[in-house]
């Protein structure tokens, strides 16, 4: 039975993506679903169980707030205990198969959080960074009968905006630029960290980045005013640029359920270069990150510890709060 662990799949996008897989994968799944709301998580794991009520699929919802470390560190926790509940029900220890990070916020406006940074920081890539840091060790060994596991960061083409490496903090503490500058910094830093992953897990998971493409209808845009919101979902929906909920969707499944195709490309940038992280688009199809990010020394500064991090946030350290 392999693991999902899962975050922003509670609506929309995510949400969708784990319909399609129970509906397609021959295999069961146990499948780990945060939720920033209980009652909606619930909500997600009981239409999920109809989806094939006679599957045995092992669904679980945990309480996780991405705009405080200090929920992210109980997730990862609860996590442990309900994969060594796992474990001791079947053969074999509890671990990570698939590790999707798929949560995303854009802000119209900007409202400072914990070490005075944007929520998009925060949720983008900070907290989910520091997840990883913690669920890390859970992943599953590669084995003779296991393929090396996998981590998804659901990202977006909008990361491309980025033109200068040395204004990201400015732009992500309010400073400068707009809100949809903030967040194509976010989607940045967050690919930042999926270069300094992918090095850091060599030999142990494969990391993958991928655009879903532009979808007016998720929920990414639950914050902006009803007209803009009812303008996005049906209207500029039907823009040839636009991605459909369904295709968008369909591009997460296709790193859950690999065809061969996408195999081959996962194992031919196991030993690519430092920092060079796999980047799909909304078909499957290789698309160029941009190339601040391949620069040296680009990451790791964004990419820190979970110790630095908690600095960072708590108004100490080189990020600290800063006037």
């Amino acid at each position: 039975m392999p693991t999902l662990v899962c975050t922003g799949c509670t609506s929309g996008l995510g949400s969708l993506a784990l319909q399609l897989l129970l509906q397609q994968s021959p295999l069961t799944w146990h499948i780990i679903i945060a939720s920033r709301s209980p009652t909606r998580g619930q909500q997600i794991v009981d239409q999920l169980t109809a989806l094939a009520p006679t599957r045995n699929h092992r669904l679980t919802c945990l309480p996780l707030d991405l705009t405080l470390l200090g929920s992210v560190k109980q997730f990862a926790t609860r996590v442990q205990e309900e994969l060594a509940g796992a474990s001791s029900e079947e053969e074999g220890e509890g671990k990570i198969d698939v590790l999707l990070l798929n949560a995303g916020v854009y802000k119209p406006t900007f409202t400072p959080l914990a070490g005075g940074w944007s929520e998009e920081a925060m949720v983008n890539h900070f907290a989910q960074h520091y997840l990883l840091h913690h669920l890390q060790s859970l992943l599953r060994p590669p084995s003779a009968s296991h393929t090396l596991p996998l981590v998804i960061f659901t990202t977006s083409s909008l990361h491309t905006r980025v033109r200068s490496v040395e204004k990201l903090e400015a732009i992500l503490r309010g400073k400068e630029g707009s809100a949809m500058d903030r967040y194509a910094a976010s989607k940045f830093i967050q690919l930042l960290g999926a270069g300094q992953w992918k090095d850091e897990l060599r030999g142990r998971a494969d990391v993958v980045a991928v655009s879903p493409g532009f979808i007016p209808t998720t929920s990414l845009s639950r914050d902006s005013p009803l007209l803009q919101r009812l303008f996005m979902h049906y209207i500029l929906s039907w823009a040839p640029f636009c991605t459909s909920l369904h295709d968008g969707a369909s591009s997460l499944l296709r790193l859950l359920l690999p065809p061969p195709g996408i195999t081959d490309l996962i194992e031919r940038y196991r030993e690519s270069d430092k920092g060079e992280v796999l980047y799909l688009g909304v078909k499957g199809e290789e698309r160029e990150l941009n190339p601040l990010l391949l620069a040296e020394g680009g990451g790791g500064e964004w990419a820190v510890g979970r110790e630095r991090l908690e600095e960072w946030m708590n108004g100490e350290g080189e990020r600290g709060v800063r006037e």
